[in-house]
């Protein structure tokens, strides 16, 4: 079996909506990775081998970076990072009390 490669723009850098600890401090939702776009991810999300992240906690969803991952999926890459194991659900941060976007307090 000789698979495609893997896209390059599964790797280029995602828009930062909160910094990394503070995604990972938030308080979490789990929804489907389909209807995610919009929503700032709590976990990473990365292809093994090579282990580089196609997203990280802080980083926006959209609707591209979504496609893509299920694309990975569909083509029986391994993707990990997320806490479902069947890939299907993501955790994003919801807890806007509490989150700081790039070094600023929402309230």
């Amino acid at each position: 079996d000789c698979s495609p490669p893997v896209p390059v723009e599964l790797y280029q850098p995602r828009k930062k909506e909160m910094e990394l600890s503070d995604a990972v401090d938030a308080e979490t939702s789990e929804i489907l990775l389909e209807q995610a776009a919009g929503h700032v991810s709590a976990e990473f999300i990365y292809l093994y081998p090579p282990g580089i992240p196609i997203i990280a906690p802080g980083e926006l969803l959209t609707e591209q970076v979504i496609s893509q991952i299920q694309d990975c999926q569909r083509r029986g890459l391994q993707v990990q990072g997320m806490r479902d194991q069947e890939g299907r659900m993501v955790q994003v941060a919801d807890d806007l009390h509490a989150l700081q976007i790039c070094g600023k307090s929402l309230y």
